[in-house]
């Protein structure tokens, strides 16, 4: 393996384990400026956001839209670990002991 691919495997543990229990979530964000009808107005920003998990895309005009649908993933994604540990059992227990 060459270095370069050492150094970005570290990196992304690293990350992985700085981000520890809080929620993560990858999403794709793709832009473009698309032209307007009239020559003399400014293209538009136009885009989508795909979260890597779920394939969910929200497609944009505003960039706002980015930060609040991450949020809303990550907020999910918290919910969904805080879920999943409530009914986890306990262990060392099993049922019919």
């Amino acid at each position: 393996m060459n270095k370069r691919v050492e150094q970005h495997q570290a990196k992304r543990t690293d990350v992985r384990r700085r981000a520890g229990d809080r929620p993560l979530a990858s999403f794709l964000v793709r832009c473009w400026l698309e032209p307007r009808d009239a020559d003399d107005k400014e293209p538009v920003l136009r885009g989508y956001l795909r979260n890597l998990k779920s394939g969910e895309e929200t497609y944009l005009s505003d960039l706002k839209v980015v930060e609040q649908q991450i949020l809303a993933s990550l907020a999910d994604e918290e919910a969904q670990k805080e879920g999943a540990i409530a009914t986890v059992p306990a262990l060392g227990h099993s049922e019919g002991r």
